[in-house]
């Protein structure tokens, strides 16, 4: 390995330490200014970190496939260690808007939970609760404790990374109309494809 690559690597996993030290910091104060000082916030902040989870959680979900797809391009390969970081701090956001809806309304928000009314298909907001749920049990499990505890079932449930995504994506496309969600999904969908047909050839030959 040479020292620019190391560097590079390097690099890499400071990032990486940022972004899941930004995401501690936002679940202290996020829920607190959201819940106590929502009329002081500017109007962008709401619809700027709902960007950022959106993009966050998108790259997450690309930069596998197209690591396997391109691997001939050894400095792709290296930016899978961002998935942590970025998974964490798309959820964090997603949790801290939770919490603060949690401290709004206290046990009739948590009630809300477990009646049919809530996971209607009407307006989509059964994509919206369930990115919030997937969210929140991403957000719990993504340390070493929880992957040294649940071994095996851990990769199991990081799957709930696709529900987490494409529940976002849909609320977002076909609730607030944003396309760029649509073209996300179909980025998403077509990377992993094309990386499971070629893993699969790999196997075959």
């Amino acid at each position: 390995m040479s020292s620019l690559t190391t560097i590079y690597i390097k690099l890499i996993r400071v990032i990486n330490t940022v972004l899941v030290v930004a995401s501690m910091i936002l679940l202290m104060t996020m829920p607190i200014a959201i819940t106590y000082y929502s009329e002081q916030l500017p109007k962008w902040f709401m619809p700027f970190m709902y960007d950022i989870s959106h993009w966050t959680v998108f790259i997450v979900m690309a930069i596998r496939p197209l690591a396997d797809l391109l691997s001939k391009l050894t400095w792709l390969r290296p930016l899978i260690i961002l998935r942590k970081g970025l998974g964490i701090i798309s959820s964090a956001i997603i949790v801290s808007i939770v919490l603060s809806k949690v401290m709004i309304g206290g046990v009739a928000y948590m009630a809300g939970y477990f009646e049919p009314s809530f996971w209607s298909f009407e307006n989509y907001t059964f994509f919206a609760h369930l990115g919030d749920v997937t969210g929140v049990i991403l957000l719990l499990t993504s340390n070493e404790f929880c992957q040294r505890v649940l071994k095996k079932n851990w990769k199991r449930i990081q799957r709930l990374a696709y529900a987490y995504f494409y529940a976002g994506a849909l609320y977002v496309f076909l609730a607030i109309g944003k396309d760029v969600a649509l073209y996300f999904m179909i980025i998403v969908t077509v990377l992993v494809t094309l990386a499971y047909v070629k893993k699969r050839l790999n196997r075959a030959c």
